[in-house]
């Protein structure tokens, strides 16, 4: 498990472009973003999970999707998130 409680970002980048993460999860309840990006480009999850469900600010550049394909089931977004436009 990789665990982003309580961490703030503002700017930056969290990268995972790559990462592969057989089962586990990768938490980021209470994060707070602002205006960052948190890239999971070509990630392999299979069977673990990223979750936002609790994170707080802005959603990272291009994590929310804009319509379709619906949400990997490994990806849990704040519905506060999709509310703001994104």
């Amino acid at each position: 498990m990789v665990s982003f409680d309580g961490f703030e970002c503002s700017g930056g980048t969290v990268d995972f472009r790559e990462a592969v993460f057989p089962g586990g999860t990768v938490n980021f309840d209470l994060a707070s973003f602002a205006g960052d990006t948190a890239d999971f480009r070509n990630a392999e999850l299979s069977g673990g999970t990223a979750d936002f469900f609790l994170a707080d600010g802005v959603a990272p550049v291009g994590l929310v999707p804009s319509g379709r394909p619906p949400l990997p089931s490994e990806l849990s977004l704040p519905p506060h998130w999709y509310s703001a436009g994104r």
